[in-house]
C-alpha cells in the first residue's frame, strides 16, 4: 500500500512537473497526471509481471528469479512509457524525459520497500532452515541410535560412541543453532520402553543455543521436532524424562 501509494502520486507529480517543464499545457491538471501515471503503472506492472513468469518457465531458482526481475522492470517501464505516449500529444522524446524521473522514483521506492520487506524475511528464513538442520541431525542420530542397539543389544554411552563405530557422520554431532559446542545435542543413555505412550526424551539441543526460543527434541521411539522451549518444559516435566532433566541440568550448569 506504501509502494502504491507513493509511486502513483508522487510518480504523478512528477510526470505533472515534467509535463509542464517540457512544454505541454500549462492547463494540465495534477488529476490528470496522476491518472495517467496509475494507467501507465497498472499496464506496466501487467506487462512485467507477465515478462516475469514467461522468464521463470525457462529459468528455475535464483537465476530465474534475477532474470525475470530485470525483464520486469524493463517490460514495466516501456509499457508505462508507451501508455504515457499514446495519452500525451507531444513528442516521443519529451515524453520520455517526462517519464524518467516518476519511473526512477519508483525504482528506488520499489526498492527500498523490497528491501525493508526482504531483509527481515530472509534472516526469520535462516533461523528457520537452522531449526531444520538441528532437526535432521537428531534423527541421524536416532537412526544411528537403533543401528546400535540392533548390532550392539545396548545403548551407547555417548553419541561420540556412534561416530566411532561409523554410524553416525561427526557433522551430525554439530548443532547448527549452537556452533559453540563440539557436540551440539545432550543425550542420555536409555534403552527404549515397551510402553510406546511414552514420551522419554533420547538428545536434545542445549538450552543455550543461538536461537533462544526453543531447541530440536528426538524422543526415544523416534518422534523428531522443533519444540518451543515452554513446551519443551513440559515435556520434562514428564515422569518418564525425570533423569533426562536431572541430567540435562547438572550439564547446563557446567
Amino acid at each position: 500500500l506504501v509502494f502504491f501509494a507513493g509511486s502513483v502520486f508522487g510518480g504523478g507529480y512528477l510526470i505533472h512537473w515534467a509535463m509542464r517543464k517540457q512544454g505541454f499545457s500549462r492547463r494540465l491538471k495534477l488529476g490528470r497526471s496522476i491518472l495517467a501515471t496509475f494507467l501507465a503503472g497498472l499496464s506496466g506492472a501487467f506487462g512485467g509481471g507477465v515478462a516475469f513468469i514467461t522468464v521463470g518457465v525457462f529459468l528455475a531458482d535464483i537465476p530465474g528469479a534475477v532474470v525475470g526481475a530485470v525483464a520486469a522492470i524493463l517490460v514495466t517501464g516501456g509499457v508505462a512509457y508507451l501508455v504515457l505516449y499514446t495519452m500525451f500529444n507531444i513528442s516521443a522524446k519529451k515524453v520520455l524525459f517526462a517519464w524518467l524521473p516518476a519511473f526512477g522514483f519508483t525504482l528506488l521506492l520499489g526498492s527500498a520497500v523490497a528491501v525493508a520487506c526482504s531483509v527481515p524475511a530472509y534472516f526469520i528464513r535462516q533461523k528457520e532452515l537452522r531449526r531444520n538442520d538441528s532437526v535432521i541431525n537428531l534423527m541421524y542420530i536416532h537412526k544411528g541410535y537403533r543401528r546400535y542397539l540392533g548390532k550392539y543389544r545396548q545403548a551407547p554411552k555417548d553419541l561420540k560412541e556412534l561416530v566411532d563405530k561409523e554410524l553416525v557422520e561427526a557433522s551430525s554431532l554439530r548443532s547448527p543453532v549452537n556452533t559453540g559446542r563440539e557436540i551440539g545435542y545432550f543425550y542420555l543413555k536409555t534403552l527404549p520402553k515397551a510402553d510406546l505412550e511414552l514420551q522419554e526424551i533420547l538428545a536434545c539441543d542445549y538450552g543455550d543455543n543461538d536461537d533462544g526460543t526453543g531447541r530440536a527434541v528426538v524422543l526415544v521411539r523416534g518422534d523428531c521436532t522443533w519444540c518451543p522451549e515452554a513446551e519443551f518444559q513440559l515435556l520434562l516435566k514428564r515422569e518418564e524424562n525425570a533423569a533426562f532433566a536431572k541430567a540435562l541440568r547438572a550439564a547446563e550448569e557446567k
